[in-house]
């Protein structure tokens, strides 16, 4: 499900903001990964 919301708002230019406790390598798809620029901000 997060892979396709990711690709459809990649091809609408719309952000999408990922908001977790803990990343790991299963928390994003790696079709996802690949498609994004990526800012982390840890606080």
């Amino acid at each position: 499900m997060l892979s396709s919301i990711a690709l459809l708002g990649r091809a609408t230019r719309c952000h999408l903001l990922l908001v977790s406790q803990r990343f790991d390598y299963n928390a994003v798809p790696v079709s996802v990964r690949e498609q994004m620029n990526v800012l982390v901000q840890i606080g």
